[in-house]
């Protein structure tokens, strides 16, 4: 019988050495190898913080006055065929006031249209121009005032009484405006002027009264003794407007012409100034004055 020294390769024991053998040159060539190098890290960007873009301020828009519908209907009517049509417009205009303000320049347009119309806005005669002109001083923009105080320095009568006439109708806004121009000289024409109505007179008399300007007493105190009655009431009033104490000799010595009805007025006038109640005597009116000052 033979037998193969140290036993076959194919024995079990065998098969277990040639394992153990593999796995050990395995580990050795494994130890062998250089380390493979990591795998580079791709450089991380570094954050950098852009500046904040500037925006630019808003350019304030320019402010656009919005007309309303109704001023803007009245202001089409204005160029209407029909005259009355166009009084109309500027008398309704006026009405509005200061928020008609839009319409002042084609109001000051129509202050040649000097159509007749009668027993139109509760007045006996009136004209477009006429309303025109009660509307600009109803609205009471600067413009339309000096307009009217322009009229006022005419040589056309008519322009004259229909610029007066105007003013007396004037409002808070417009009285402002007149107080910043040169009108009293032109009212003070008016009112002494004895070829002019005495409606229109007193219209500007009373204007005085509400300027109160202190230019005005002397020649309002002359008009204390004028012939027409409704000029004497104003200028009365005017001078209790006014309340400036150099009125005061003016009015004791009217208190003792005036008629009844013009002493009750001329005596309350007096009270409003002085203070004092003295009835209608004119001696004792006289007597306290001669003892009172006024600077």
């Amino acid at each position: 019988m033979s037998h193969s020294i140290g036993g076959g390769i194919g024995s079990s024991t065998n098969r277990w050495v040639w394992r153990l053998a593999f796995l050990a040159l395995t580990v050795v060539w494994a130890g062998c190898r250089p380390p493979t190098p990591p795998s580079p890290t791709p450089p991380q960007p570094t954050a950098t913080a852009l500046p904040s873009p500037t925006r630019p301020r808003p350019t304030p828009s320019p402010t656009v006055t919005v007309v309303p519908p109704t001023v803007r209907q009245l202001i089409g009517q204005l160029s209407s065929e029909q005259a009355v049509e166009r009084a109309q417009a500027a008398h309704e205009l006026g009405l509005m006031g200061p928020e008609a303000g839009a319409a002042v320049e084609p109001l000051m347009a129509l202050l040649d249209d000097r159509t007749e119309l009668y027993a139109q806005f509760g007045l006996a005669t009136t004209s477009p121009a006429q309303e025109a002109a009660v509307a600009l001083a109803r609205i009471g923009r600067p413009e339309g005032i000096a307009r009217l105080v322009q009229e006022l320095q005419s040589n056309d009568p008519e322009a004259r009484a229909r610029a007066a006439t105007a003013l007396y109708a004037v409002r808070r806004e417009g009285l402002e405006a007149l107080q910043q121009m040169d009108a009293v000289p032109h009212l003070l024409a008016v009112a002494t002027d004895p070829t002019m109505e005495s409606r229109v007179r007193g219209y500007a008399i009373r204007v005085l009264g509400r300027l109160k300007n202190a230019e005005a007493v002397p020649t309002l105190g002359g008009l204390l003794r004028d012939q027409s009655e409704p000029v004497r009431v104003s200028a009365a009033w005017a001078l209790g407007e006014i309340g400036d104490c150099h009125a005061v000799p003016y009015l004791i010595e009217a208190l003792g012409t005036a008629d009844e009805t013009e002493r009750f007025l001329i005596h309350a006038v007096l009270m409003q100034i002085t203070g004092q109640s003295l009835g209608q005597d004119v001696g004792a009116w006289q007597a306290w004055w001669a003892n009172q000052t006024c600077p």
